[in-house]
């Protein structure tokens, strides 16, 4: 029972960190197509 809102928070801070991430290699594909 303890574990449960540590975990809900663990979960949705990954989420965050690849949602973060897909936007990051997005700007930077952005920038390469823009370069080439």
């Amino acid at each position: 029972m303890f574990k449960l809102p540590f975990l809900a928070f663990f979960y949705s801070f990954v989420l965050l960190c690849r949602f973060f991430l897909c936007c990051f290699a997005i700007i930077l594909y952005m920038n390469k197509a823009i370069i080439l």
